[in-house]
């Protein structure tokens, strides 16, 4: 392939379809993903969710987890397996392919304002687990897996 972004990735199976999960800096994930159109289920950018979000990442403290965004790539997508191993290697994706964002929409708005603020994140990693041309059901259907379905964490006795 030519013209290709080609992160480390590992290749994993879930409800019989392979997904890629590649670790990809926020600078990188930011201009690969774009925000600027609805995600691929039709839902926008809720800007309530982007401030809270960024103002997370921002945050003084012990530091902060940012959750896999999940993406549909329609084009050319080719996992290259490591010679000894058949699930870690790297991810060839045609960077004329579609990348639509089926879950984590608000998150890489929020990386995008954060970036602006402190340049020092455009280094860190954002989890991105790419799947092969999600169809709009199979999109919607993960989605509403991964968000209303979701349990919260107990809350911690102080």
């Amino acid at each position: 392939m030519q013209n290709f972004i080609r992160p480390a990735a590992v290749r994993g199976i879930q409800g019989g379809k392979a997904f890629y999960l590649a670790g990809m800096p926020f600078a990188t994930s930011v201009r690969l993903l774009r925000t600027d159109r609805p995600s691929f289920i039709g839902r926008g950018i809720n800007r309530t969710r982007v401030n809270r979000f960024m103002e997370y990442l921002l945050a003084p403290g012990p530091g902060h987890v940012v959750p896999p965004v999940h993406v549909s790539v329609e084009g050319d997508l080719r996992f290259d397996a490591h010679h000894d191993t058949r699930e870690a290697g790297a991810v060839e994706i045609e960077l004329a392919a579609d990348l639509h964002i089926v879950d984590g929409l608000n998150r890489v708005a929020a990386i995008a304002q954060a970036i602006e603020l402190r340049p020092g994140l455009r280094r860190e990693t954002l989890p991105v687990c790419f799947h092969v041309a999600l169809s709009k059901e199979a999109s919607a259907t993960m989605f509403d897996t991964l968000n209303r379905r979701a349990s919260r964490a107990p809350a911690l006795r102080t």
